[in-house]
């Protein structure tokens, strides 16, 4: 009868009992030291490989385990039980160069995808499971936050905020799902020509906008608003943000030293996709109301040379380049 020695644990303690472990003919194995006696199948029991030269370990139910000096006879009785095989590729991962750089692309591999389909999918799903009213308290929370800085009341004249009204409502009229807006105008020489959609439908336009922009160009920036509204886009960035911190945290410490690099990529990633999925919405709202594409790329062109043009690449923007847009609308 074969007959292995080891320390045993009850995993209530620190004390080591050594022990004699004996495999049994009908698949029972048996524990035997000081003032212990224990007996239990096979199938029961776990057997782990620890990494590097650490003793292999037999666990028993309740939570007891043996270190067990193994020559490889007690672990080949393991050998065909789930999880010996996973246990298997891990020990030859770690003892081959191939198998550790196999393992970290595989690791690599599998962050990648949870920050990219996995923290989205999630995002959407909790944003479609937040009611409408919420989702537009919270609207009304951050431009509350809003007008305590940057923002000022509007200073254009009364009727050329109503011809920016007039704008919302054609856009209003032809959304798939009526979706209802609200445009806020605000004087912010902060921001400058700009505008902007908080959760819930609230549009913000500055009165630099106003001014900057033709009425048909005002147009296309509101559709594309509308569309950012429609997607539920600042609930999901929302969304999308705290988890990705969450994420960066767990997988790298609180202390890691690229936690805030990855967060802004990936963060940048995301922004510049709502803005592709915008751009499409508002080119879509133009060809319902027999408008051409072109005031939506001459706003932007005006935008550009008012704020700078940037030659920086563009996982490092959270807007697409002009150059970019205008390629996808013309594929599209």
């Amino acid at each position: 009868m074969n007959r292995f020695e080891g320390l045993y644990y009850d995993g209530q303690s620190s004390r080591a009992i050594p022990v004699v472990i004996m495999p049994l003919q009908n698949d029972q194995v048996l524990l035997r030291g000081d003032q212990l006696e224990l007996c239990q199948p096979l199938a029961q029991l776990r057997w782990e490989q620890p990494p590097g030269r650490s003793r292999p370990r037999l666990h028993w139910p309740g939570g007891g385990l043996v270190e067990v000096n193994d020559d490889g006879r007690l672990a080949a009785l393991f050998a065909g039980r789930p999880g010996a095989r996973l246990q298997g590729l891990l020990r030859w991962a770690e003892s081959h160069r191939a198998g550790a750089v196999g393992a970290s692309l595989l690791a690599i591999g599998t962050i990648a995808a949870v920050l990219v389909a996995g923290l989205p999918l999630l995002a959407s799903l909790v944003s479609a499971a937040v009611p409408a009213a919420a989702e537009r308290q919270l609207g009304e929370a951050v431009l509350a936050s809003l007008d305590e800085l940057p923002f000022a009341p509007s200073r254009l004249p009364g009727a050329k905020q109503q011809r920016v009204r007039n704008l919302v409502q054609k856009i209003e009229a032809t959304a798939p799902k009526g979706r209802r807006l609200r445009l806020e105008l605000r004087d912010s020489p902060a921001i400058g020509a700009n505008a902007l959609c908080l959760p819930g439908g609230i549009l913000v336009v500055t009165d630099a906008l106003v001014r900057l922009a033709s009425e048909e160009e005002l147009l296309a920036v509101l559709a594309h608003e509308a569309g950012h509204a429609h997607h539920r886009h600042p609930l999901q960035m929302m969304v999308r943000g705290h988890a990705l911190a969450l994420a960066t945290r767990v997988i790298g410490g609180h202390d890691n030293p690229i936690q805030g690099i990855t967060e802004g990529l990936v963060g940048n990633a995301y922004s510049r996709d709502f803005e592709h999925q915008a751009d499409r919405e508002a080119l879509a709202v133009l060809r319902r109301l027999n408008r051409t594409p072109a005031p939506f790329f001459s706003i932007l062109d005006k935008l550009e040379r008012q704020q700078g043009k940037t030659d920086a690449p563009s996982f490092l923007l959270t807007h697409p380049s002009n150059r970019e847009r205008r390629a996808r609308a013309s594929g599209s």
